[in-house]
């Protein structure tokens, strides 16, 4: 009963439209390498919601630790999925993936996510950015040119469709900090790894 009351929430919470497996929410541009042409060009990608309810959802969530790498912040997404239905304050967290799939997306393949995101929504279009992870294979210490780049950033530009206002809490890393920065987000004068984002009024 108390799960079935949880996972009620959650859809209502959502929009009311029950759905099981992942969600496609929008189709956003990421570079991809061509070691051919020795450029990057814009390729589409898919920006999707998983189902922290739905077997299929964790299961692709658990194997994408071992596909991300244990230093990777996919385990502590996975966790946060894994427990969502055990702790009643995590009704406001949801769950996102860029995927290379352009359909299926009720069977997300592990080997296809690039990038993952876990956030709490806070109320009047606010939320907390809890986590997010590009493919460690993708990142800037990559030794060679990235096959894909601009994931985190594509993940960021979707989240900013959803919000008015998003915070979150930086590494102590300077690259970190600055990729932060590079999207729009600005430090708190007390906590430079504090940092924030809001949505420019229209004039």
């Amino acid at each position: 009963m108390a799960k079935k009351f949880l996972e009620d929430c959650y859809y209502n919470q959502m929009d009311k439209n029950v759905y099981f497996g992942a969600k496609f929410i929008q189709t956003i541009p990421v570079k991809q390498y061509s070691y051919r042409a020795k450029t990057y060009s814009s390729v589409p990608v898919s920006f999707v919601e998983l189902n922290p309810f739905d077997k299929q959802d964790l299961k692709t969530l658990e194997k994408i630790i071992y596909e991300f790498g244990d230093d990777s912040y996919a385990g502590n997404i996975y966790f946060d999925a894994k427990h969502f239905n055990q702790d009643i304050p995590r009704l406001l967290m949801r769950f996102f993936a860029i995927t290379k799939q352009k359909d299926s997306f009720e069977k997300l393949k592990p080997e296809e996510i690039l990038g993952l995101a876990d956030i709490t929504e806070k109320g009047g279009f606010k939320i907390n950015l809890n986590y997010l992870q590009t493919h460690p294979q993708y990142l800037n210490s990559y030794p060679r040119p990235k096959f894909y780049k601009g994931i985190g950033t594509a993940i960021i530009d979707c989240l900013k469709n959803m919000a008015q206002k998003i915070n979150l809490r930086s590494t102590p890393s300077s690259a970190t900090i600055n990729f932060y920065k590079k999207n729009g987000f600005s430090s708190l004068p007390h906590d430079k790894r504090l940092m924030i984002w809001e949505k420019k009024a229209v004039k």
